[in-house]
């Protein structure tokens, strides 16, 4: 892979992560990164790994960041995972990965800390999950 031994890796599908009823010869799979090709990718990030995942309009937001973060559970014991939604317009999340045994996992999440302090808005646009 050649992707192999980054310290950062960050990806923008179109859509996200696929649901686990999307199958790989779906016309729109295209749009969307698959679980394995995920797991795959937290084996080539060093530090972190952050993706942006596009939430729908088929069921409320906070029951579609549950489903995603029971799926990325398999990832926890090697990745602190936070997340972030920003609701302005369309409704958009981005994960967070950090590796738990980094020596730089403590600066990536203050940096990460910091960007969302100074995003914060009172309208709600912008929220820790």
């Amino acid at each position: 892979m050649r992707l192999q031994n980054r310290d950062l890796i960050f990806l923008d599908p179109d859509n996200g992560l696929a649901s686990e009823k999307m199958h790989s010869g779906a016309k729109k799979i295209v749009k969307h990164i698959l679980f394995h090709e995920l797991a795959q990718l937290t084996q080539s990030a060093n530090l972190g790994l952050i993706f942006y995942h596009h939430l729908g309009q088929h069921e409320p937001h906070p029951t579609q960041l549950a489903k995603l973060n029971t799926r990325l559970d398999g990832f926890k014991q090697d990745w602190k995972i936070n997340s972030l939604v920003f609701n302005r317009n369309t409704c958009r999340a981005f994960f967070v990965l950090t590796r738990r045994d980094h020596k730089d996992s403590a600066l990536l999440e203050e940096r990460f800390n910091s960007f969302i302090h100074k995003w914060l808005r009172p309208d709600g646009a912008v929220a820790l999950s």
